[in-house]
């Protein structure tokens, strides 16, 4: 027994049947789907055809849309949080800031931990996580030991005699008063000479020249200048 779909499909096939059977009467020509669903008795067979058709033929005759209305279905995407990322920059790519920086790539460089570095410095694995984190910074003392261990002086070039008494006394590890007891001068006078202040005695001059490896002349001259500044 046919069901209520079978008939309306039957239904709308004849309909289309006696669509193109108007349009080739008018001397139009027929469509290709038409001349394939027409039979020699004309369109009140296509109920014959339609039941011995088979199932992709009788699909392909009656198709009902999805959307009548033509419309296509938009889907909604959540927006979605985007995060750019790129290569991080080595740390032997990077140039340190600091002395405790400088400690931290050459240990790095060399492939030791904070443990080996502390033994080949003399001092303990607290100490050397302190100076990489520039929480604290080596005594004087250790500048020798730290400048051996990076293999280069990290400091800037010393260009003034101020500067070059600093860069000496760091290079020795010598304390103000250790380096002032090395000239037999009060520690306070070696401290006002790192500060700028002038050397006006010339056996002090002559001193601090030997002491430096610099011509007595360029110390002279120095000095000169140095007055001449502080007296405008």
């Amino acid at each position: 027994m046919a069901g209520p779909g079978r008939s309306l499909a039957v239904e709308r096939l004849s309909r289309r049947s006696r669509m193109c059977a108007t349009i080739s009467s008018k001397g139009t020509r027929a469509t290709s789907t038409c001349k394939s669903i027409r039979s020699s008795s004309g369109p009140d067979n296509f109920a014959t055809y339609f039941a011995t058709a088979a199932s992709s033929q009788r699909q392909s005759l009656v198709r009902v849309p999805r959307n009548p209305h033509g419309q296509g279905c938009v889907a909604l995407l959540q927006p979605v949080p985007l995060r750019l990322k790129g290569l991080r920059p080595r740390e032997a790519d990077l140039q340190p800031q600091t002395l405790g920086g400088h400690i931290r790539k050459r240990r790095r460089t060399l492939g030791l931990d904070q443990e080996q570095a502390a033994f080949q410095l003399g001092v303990t694995i607290a100490t050397v996580s302190n100076w990489e984190g520039d929480r604290t910074h080596p005594a004087i003392e250790l500048t020798p030991a730290v400048l051996g261990f990076l293999g280069y002086d990290p400091f800037p070039e010393p260009r003034s005699i101020p500067e070059r008494l600093q860069d000496q006394r760091r290079k020795k590890g010598w304390t103000i008063r250790a380096a002032a007891a090395q000239l037999g001068v009060d520690p306070d006078t070696w401290a006002d000479w790192e500060r700028g202040r002038v050397i006006l005695y010339r056996s002090h001059r002559v001193l601090v020249a030997q002491i430096l490896g610099l011509p007595e002349a360029e110390v002279d001259q120095a000095m000169t200048e140095n007055w001449a500044r502080s007296h405008k």
